[in-house]
């Protein structure tokens, strides 16, 4: 984020802050600022990485349909969230009081990463997860903007910490890419593209430790 909007992100807070002020008591009103600006959550950070070892170029798909998430994070057999959605964190719910209601964004397939051969493909991860908490009905600044789906909970970062599993999805033989072939342009290593066609697909998963792993590779022909 640049500083720029760091700032307006602030101003967005205080803001909602100040409208607060005038409906909520002290300790409300310091229940709501804690949500909505936690302090800093500095994890260890993480590259994954996915490497083409082959002739051909090699694909990996999405793990949830139009999200760009590239990998599932799991402690034991429980899910963990690595990267909140657009509008889940406490602080988007109090800067946009938008209610608990995201804006949609038009899918247009799956979206799939094709890797060059001998071409790398990384995801630089903070190694910051996210944990759901309750949001208090008195942090609803605008209640009757809110009264028909007012939020009742919102995630907030933690320092990633212990045994984790990572998970990429593999995919075979993608095609129906609106430019045609579903290749990267000559010279361009790794690419983006949608698409709901492919042959078949295959789950890869491998250990995380943290803190201590900073590298997570995953080898593929």
């Amino acid at each position: 984020m640049t500083r720029a909007r760091r700032h307006l992100a602030a101003l967005a807070v205080a803001g909602a802050l100040g409208h607060l002020a005038a409906c909520a008591g002290d300790e409300a009103r310091g229940l709501c600022e804690t949500l909505a600006d936690p302090p800093e959550a500095v994890g260890a950070p993480v590259e994954i990485r996915v490497v083409n070892e082959g002739t051909e170029t090699v694909f990996i798909r999405e793990v949830y349909g139009c999200t760009h998430k590239w990998f599932e994070l799991k402690a034991g057999e429980d899910l963990v969230d690595a990267e909140p959605d657009g509008c889940d964190t406490c602080k988007e719910v109090l800067e946009e009081s938008h209610c608990g209601r995201c804006s949609v964004v038009a899918c247009l397939g799956l979206n799939f990463v094709g890797i060059a051969p001998g071409a790398t493909f990384t995801v630089a991860w903070p190694g910051v997860t996210y944990e759901s908490v309750e949001w208090p009905a008195e942090c609803n600044y605008d209640a009757d903007a809110c009264a028909a789906h007012p939020p009742t909970s919102c995630v907030t970062p933690r320092a990633a910490a212990g045994a984790y599993t990572v998970r990429i999805v593999q995919a075979f033989a993608p095609t129906g890419c609106p430019e045609g072939a579903c290749t990267c342009p000559p010279g361009q290593d790794t690419c983006t593209f949608a698409t709901d066609t492919y042959d078949t697909f295959t789950d890869l998963s491998a250990p995380l430790e943290l803190p201590g792993d900073t590298v997570l590779e995953f080898r593929l022909h």
